[in-house]
C-alpha cells in the first residue's frame, strides 16, 4: 500500500503544532500522533456499568470509520 504525508492537528487545541506523519491512511497517521497519550483496553463489565451510569456515551467506531 502507498504512503502519503498527512499533516495531522489537535482540533481541541487552538495553537497546537500541526504534525507531519507518513502515513497508508489518515486512521493510521492520527494513531502515530496520540498513541503516547491515549491507551484502551477491554472494558470490565463493572467499569462499563459505572461509566454508564456517570452518562458516558459509547461511541461506535465502526459508524466513525464510514465517515471517511
Amino acid at each position: 500500500m502507498s504512503t502519503r504525508i498527512y499533516t495531522v492537528t489537535d482540533s481541541s487545541v487552538a495553537d497546537c503544532a500541526p504534525q507531519l506523519v507518513e502515513a497508508s491512511t489518515k486512521s493510521q497517521a492520527i494513531a502515530a500522533v496520540v498513541r503516547h497519550r491515549y491507551a484502551a483496553r477491554v472494558s470490565s463489565q463493572h467499569e462499563l456499568v459505572e461509566l454508564l451510569d456517570k452518562g458516558v456515551k459509547v461511541i461506535d467506531a465502526s459508524a466513525e470509520a464510514s465517515q471517511e
